[in-house]
This record gives structure tokens, sequence and C-alpha cells, in this order.
């Protein structure tokens, strides 16, 4: 049977499962394009690997996540051509370490903002729009771009969003601050576009749905006039940090005002739409100031002043 093949059928049998599969697909068809290249009529081993050290440059953990999801169709491809090798475990074993996350300063922030709106765009107060969603609200990237118009109610303030990175949805309430600016971007939306021409939410030129590429790509000239951007540092700010940030303010005033952190923790877990408490409680580890909070807390309950 053909590779293509084979391929599109397990990640059909696979979706079918629950599983969107949107990162292994465009990975695994990168294996199709090196494996097709290559003299080799069957996968193999040696050949995996080979892939799954590229480029040579690279984060080792990037190898292990390659080889991981090769792995995954090989077991497939093996049940079709018997000759096909299956990677052991024991290869390329993870690697991986989660980089120190960057948090914006409030003075960041406020710039971010600032240049937002001074976009060379018709649309960039959707933009500014976005990028104060995701750190008012800690949402993901997709999630945001994702929303239409049925899952924004700013009577009730609250945002439902569904179909999320578990395959779960979960519901946000807003603050009235926040609710008031999306009132304020619909209203310059329709004027713009018309009132119903979209279902989505966020819509920019040519009355489209926002891609996280050109979401990101305008993001990315706000940090470079800004000055603080640097492809080559693990801790470069991305959009996705704000989700970062979020999560971090929120923790801060936790510990600052001494609320019941195990409680708190819980609910910001199930409001970020994390897959289990550990996602969470890895920020008060990620981040100096958090990790000293802790420590100065644990300090006095020990000391018998909590």
């Amino acid at each position: 049977m053909n590779p293509r093949t084979i391929l599109k059928d397990y990640l059909a049998m696979r979706r079918k499962l629950g599983f969107k599969l949107k990162k292994h697909e465009e990975t695994l068809r990168g294996f199709l394009n090196f494996f097709e290249t290559r003299k080799d009529t069957y996968l193999t081993t040696e050949l995996a690997l080979k892939w799954a050290k590229k480029p040579k440059n690279t984060n080792p953990a990037w190898w292990t996540e390659r080889l991981s999801m090769l792995r995954g169709l090989a077991a497939y491809w093996k049940m079709i051509d018997p000759r096909t090798e299956v990677p052991s475990l024991h290869i390329l074993l993870p690697q991986y370490k989660r980089p120190t996350p960057y948090i914006y300063s409030y003075v960041e922030t406020a710039q971010i903002f600032d240049l937002a709106k001074k976009l060379p765009t018709k649309d960039s107060y959707a933009y500014w729009t976005l990028y104060g969603l995701l750190l008012a609200t800690g949402m993901r990237v997709g999630e945001a771009l994702a929303l239409d118009n049925k899952d924004v109610d700013m009577k009730q303030g609250l945002i439902t969003i569904r179909d999320t990175k578990l395959n779960k949805s979960r519901i946000l309430p807003l603050h009235e601050t926040t609710c008031e600016v999306l009132r304020q971007y619909v209203k310059k939306r329709n004027k713009q576009f018309g009132k119903s021409r979209e279902t989505a939410f966020f819509i920019v030129e040519n009355c489209r749905r926002p891609s996280h590429h050109m979401a990101w790509s305008r993001f990315k000239k706000i940090l470079i006039e800004m000055g603080i951007w640097n492809p080559s540092h693990n801790r470069d700010p991305r959009l996705h940090s704000l989700r970062h940030t979020f999560a971090v303010r929120a923790l801060t005033e936790f510990y600052r005002n001494g609320q019941d952190i195990d409680g708190k923790i819980h609910a910001l877990s199930t409001y970020l739409g994390h897959k289990n408490i550990r996602c969470t409680y890895w920020y008060l580890t990620a981040v100096p100031e958090l990790m000293g909070q802790v420590l100065c807390r644990l300090d006095k309950k020990i000391g018998g002043e909590l």
C-alpha cells in the first residue's frame, strides 16, 4: 500500500478516537517526504533515527518528540507490511525540560498594547483586542482565534471555549471592563465588515478569521520594536507568553493576599483548561518571584505565624 494512504488511514483511525493530530500530520508528512527521497522500500529503525535527528542544530527534545510521533505510525504500518520496524521505546529517551516562561512586566504589556494600536494595518484594533483578551483571560491563542460570535456573551459576561486542546469545553467569566472593550471592538468590527458576514468573532482584512501565523507575525513586529525579541534565547517572549503572564499574575495575587492557595490553584487550573494540576503548580517553581513567596509563606508557617 502507498505510504501516503497508510498515513491517511492512520490519522483517520486515531481521529475517530478523539485525537486532533494537527501537529502529527504535518510532522509525519515531513517524514514521508524524507522517505520518498530514499531507496528504502520499508521503514527501518535506522531510517527513523536519521529522520528524527533532523535538523542537527535543534533541541534533542524535538528529536525525541518526532520519533515518538513516527513510532505510532510505524506500529500501524507494521500491520500492513510486516517488514516495518517499530523503533524501541528505549531509543532517544525523553530529554524535554520545560523552559522557564517569559513573563511580561506591567511596563512591557503597556508598551505592547500601545504599539498594537499603531500597527500599520486596517485591522490593528482586532489584534489589539485579541492580545488584550489573551492577557485578561489566559486563553490559548488557538482558543481565542476559534471563537465565534455565539461563544462571546457580553451581557452575561461569559466566554464559551469549545473543543479545546484536550477536547473539552469550558466557560470563562469576564470582568466588566473586559466586556466593555469587547463591545467596543464588535461595534467597530460590524461598522467595518458588516454585522453578519462572518460567524468568527475576530475578523481581519478580507473578512476572514485571523490565523495563528497572522496574529504572531504582527505580535513579533511589536516585540522587535520594543527591543525584546531574541530568537536564540529559550525564554524568548512569545504570543503564548501572555497566557503565562496571566497565570503568574493570578498566582502572585493569591499569595500577596494570603488566600487559600490549594483551593485557588485548583480553580485557576480549571480556568486555564490545564490537563492536570501539575501544569499549574509548575508556575510556582518556574518564576523566581513566586518561588520566593512560596518559601516565605512556608517559613512563616513553620515558625507558627500561620
